[in-house]
């Protein structure tokens, strides 16, 4: 007899009743419910890993992009830099042919502002190379002003998953692209979540200085908390599909954009350009004859600026676009472990 029950039944108490009243009791753990619990855990390690990798694959998409914009505004400074010396050649040749009465003013001057139009595209290009590594810098988490020696890089384009499809690049991201992982691992932990509350239904046993059986008849048997488990895991599914049709879409843009970018270099590297540097090579020959005007002689020179600037450009976006491809593809990292959660794409 407790203390409570003594004290009810003839108004005193003792301490042999406060001992025979204490009692300890160990809860076992319902059929289930252990597993539920390291699984749910593991999971959640897991989704939290996922995560971990989802911004390092973010980063690196964002890295990638950068590098190709240095390459190519470094390229264009280069470029640039070459023509230059072009220019002050043929202004120089103008200045002195004026000098001798072989030129007009008029074209000394057509020649000085070819020259300046040059510059200040030099200017520009410089300009674009700073900001270009600045950006490059932050992403690495360098001060702005560190010169940092870049290697030459991989060109994406030779890689093998730009060959597929988009509907096989899309089946690839859901085995590797770790923002979708995070969420299959989040849908195994509600699913844990439900075998937990499934194992709510079976009464709880006690043991100790006693035995104890209490029996979920208040809790319903525990239906109400399966079915908010249950909801919770359709929930994380229904997240998981609007992801993979997410990614899919952005598969379908990346890829139609990629395509775009291949075929335009392709054009500038085989039509453009090699017509741009025959003209102005044929200028050159025909004005030394007196078949072409220094103003048709300056055009064609401007006219090779713009092909090779738009033929780096071209060779940049088909880079940039080759990464962005690979990233929505799930292709810039390592193989991740394969998703499966015995869920459909949707």
């Amino acid at each position: 007899m407790d203390v409570l029950a003594s004290q009810i039944v003839d108004g005193t108490s003792s301490s042999v009743d406060v001992i025979a009243g204490f009692g300890l009791m160990f809860p076992l753990l319902r059929p289930g419910e252990r597993g539920a619990r390291v699984g749910a855990a593991e999971w959640q390690a897991e989704e939290a890993r996922r995560r971990v990798a989802s911004a390092e694959w973010a980063l690196t998409r964002s890295i990638h992009v950068a590098y190709e914009e240095v390459r190519a505004s470094e390229v264009l400074l280069s470029q640039t830099q070459a023509l230059t010396a072009v220019a002050e050649s043929t202004n120089d040749y103008f200045k002195r042919a004026r000098d001798a009465g072989a030129a007009t003013g008029i074209q000394a001057n057509l020649a000085l502002g070819g020259l300046q139009a040059i510059r200040l595209d030099a200017v520009r290009a410089e300009g674009r190379v700073r900001q270009a590594r600045q950006a490059l810098n932050a992403l690495l988490g360098l001060p702005p002003t560190v010169e940092l020696t870049l290697g030459p890089g991989s060109d994406p384009s030779v890689h093998e998953a730009l060959g597929a499809t988009p509907d096989e690049l899309t089946r690839q991201a859901v085995e590797r692209r770790p923002d979708l992982a995070a969420l299959l691992a989040r849908y195994q932990t509600a699913e844990e979540g439900v075998r937990f509350a499934v194992s709510k239904q079976f009464p709880q046993v006690s043991l100790g200085t006693g035995i104890s059986l209490t029996l979920p008849f208040f809790s319903k048997f525990g239906r109400p908390e399966m079915r908010t488990a249950m909801a919770k895991r359709e929930q994380v599914h229904r997240e998981f599909t609007a992801a993979v049709h997410a990614a899919r879409q952005e598969i379908a843009a990346a890829h139609t954009l990629w395509q775009f970018a291949e075929r335009e270099l392709e054009l500038v590297e085989n039509e453009l350009l090699p017509n741009a540097e025959e003209n102005l090579e044929l200028s050159r020959e025909a004005f030394e004859a007196g078949e072409v005007t220094l103003l048709e002689t300056l055009a064609l020179q401007r006219a090779l600026v713009e092909a090779r600037t738009r033929h780096t450009e071209a060779r940049a976006v088909r880079s940039k676009r080759a990464w962005e491809l690979l990233a929505a593809s799930g292709w810039l990292l390592g193989a991740s472990q394969e998703n499966n959660a015995n869920n459909e794409e949707g």
